[in-house]
């Protein structure tokens, strides 16, 4: 089942994020504190979603998202920050259902677009065929510089 996660339940996304950081190498790994107060933050004032599914109590996978206006158009966007599915549950049909989640909380908030993005490093041709089936189209990539 998916569902949105409380901001009361924030110190639960532990191991996600520290799975995620690990896999993907991402620059300054995983802080929970820093977590917990910026999602936090973004739930309480209704700009985020961070949806769940869970086993037994288990967190396996999630979806978060802020739901915010374009700064060029002012028309309300959804924008995926960051869908992980923990690697022992990728072959339990887990992770479609955050993301049709995630686009129907999109519909419901009245957005015109939703944004998805995904590391460069992990699976991009997959992704990207994904993406395309689904409709999206690439507009923009980024390309990071560590200081």
């Amino acid at each position: 089942m998916i569902r949105a996660l409380h901001f009361s339940e924030l110190p639960r996304m532990k191991e996600i994020g520290e799975s995620f950081a690990k896999e993907a190498s991402y620059p300054g790994g995983f802080c929970l504190d820093h977590f917990v107060e910026s999602w936090g933050t973004m739930l309480k004032f209704g700009l985020s979603e961070i949806l769940v599914h869970e086993k037994d109590g288990r967190i396996t996978s999630a979806l978060g998202a802020a739901f915010i206006k374009d700064g060029f158009s002012g028309r309300p966007v959804a924008m995926e920050s960051f869908w992980y599915v923990l690697p022992e549950f990728r072959s339990a049909g887990v992770g479609m259902p955050l993301f049709f989640a995630f686009e129907e909380a999109a519909r419901l908030r009245e957005a015109t677009r939703v944004i998805m993005v995904h590391l460069a490093e992990l699976a991009p041709a997959k992704m990207k065929a994904f993406y395309e089936s689904q409709g999206y189209r690439m507009v923009e990539q980024t390309f990071w510089k560590e200081l």
